[in-house]
């Protein structure tokens, strides 16, 4: 298989859920809330945000924050990330979902802006690529689920495909009283199967949300019709897909879903 890139990067670097939009995150922002920011997508309008193939969240709780995903573009990421207000000195963990450059390439400007210790969650499939340089970055392979700060946990790394290349992904859970937030980088192993080892991880609790790239963009109108069912019958109470998730299955899973369907796109922000 094709490597792709983002270790190489690190090497040679140094209840309820309530939709808003804010002007930078002082506003609205409670002690007790956690925030999560689409700073980087394909889709959505966000007011002065460059939208262009890729993902990356923003996870601000408590005054630290948790970067998921950083986009494929590393101009248009740090220019999202100045829009939106976001605080670097916060970042204390960067999770990377999966190895493919949509989601990693502005790994680059993390290197370069943030300047205090940060930890890298990576999948363990890909860690033979990725060396910790200097002493201010920790690169951690991710294999089984795990706890990362006291609200955030990955899923672990899961096995997915995307044509003959085998990929492996890890997702972050979000865990808030009796429920649980779930938010996929691509979901190449299939949403269907990540909400499925979420619920094993927390089989007393609810699946409030399911956000971020679903990967259906290649599916059958059939294909999109299970999935679909397949979530309905897992109990997941509001979805919002993106990204990867592909025009025709969100068309479909708006109008399937009704008032269960979140946008949550670039410069969007989702309280819980």
């Amino acid at each position: 298989m094709k490597r792709r890139v983002f270790v190489r990067t690190l090497v040679l670097g140094t209840g309820v859920i309530m939709v808003e939009k804010f002007n930078g995150f002082a506003t609205g922002m409670g002690r007790d809330d956690i925030l999560v920011k689409m700073i980087y997508n394909n889709i959505g309008t966000g007011a002065n945000y460059m939208k262009k193939w890729g993902l990356a969240m923003w996870i601000e709780e408590n005054g630290t924050a948790v970067l998921f995903d950083t986009g494929s573009d590393p101009k248009i990421f740090w220019q999202n990330l100045q829009t939106s207000g976001a605080d670097l000195s916060k970042i204390s963990v960067i999770i990377i979902s999966h190895n493919h450059f949509d989601h990693t390439r502005g790994i680059s400007v993390i290197l370069d802006k943030v300047a205090q210790k940060a930890t890298f969650y990576v999948p363990a499939s890909d860690a033979p690529e990725i060396e910790s340089t200097g002493q201010l970055i920790t690169v951690k392979p991710v294999t089984g689920a795990q706890q990362i700060t006291d609200s955030i946990w990955s899923t672990g790394e899961m096995k997915g495909t995307m044509g003959s290349d085998v990929i492996y992904e890890q997702s972050v859970i979000i865990v808030r009283d009796n429920l649980v937030y779930l938010y996929t980088g691509c979901a190449h192993p299939g949403i269907a199967s990540i909400v499925e080892r979420t619920k094993s991880l927390f089989p007393d609790k609810e699946i409030a949300l399911a956000a971020g790239g679903f990967h259906l963009i290649d599916k059958t109108p059939d294909q999109i019709q299970e999935v679909s069912v397949r979530l309905k019958e897992l109990k997941v109470q509001k979805i919002a897909p993106s990204h990867c998730t592909g025009d025709k299955a969100i068309e479909y899973l708006r109008s399937e879903w009704k008032d269960r369907f979140i946008d949550f796109n670039i410069g969007d922000d989702l309280k819980i």
